[in-house]
């Protein structure tokens, strides 16, 4: 995928949930995990990619490749 999107979904009793995705550009990860009433959340976007992030909060943000960390 050139363009793709990440929208991660944190609820019910998991504590923590981890993908991956194989693609000709490389490995797309995203990972988050909940700590008391904080959730972290992670995800790395391989180069030549662009990743569309919209977390539970609301916030949205276009990432191009990289490693990212957020606290929801």
């Amino acid at each position: 995928f050139e363009e793709f999107e990440l929208k991660p979904i944190i609820g019910g009793s998991l504590t923590w949930a981890d993908g991956t995705y194989k693609t000709k550009y490389g490995l797309i990860r995203s990972r988050w995990e909940r700590k008391g009433n904080n959730v972290s959340y992670a995800c790395e976007i391989p180069q030549n990619t662009v990743a569309f992030l919209t977390l539970p909060n609301g916030k949205s943000q276009r990432l191009t490749n990289g490693s990212y960390d957020f606290v929801i």
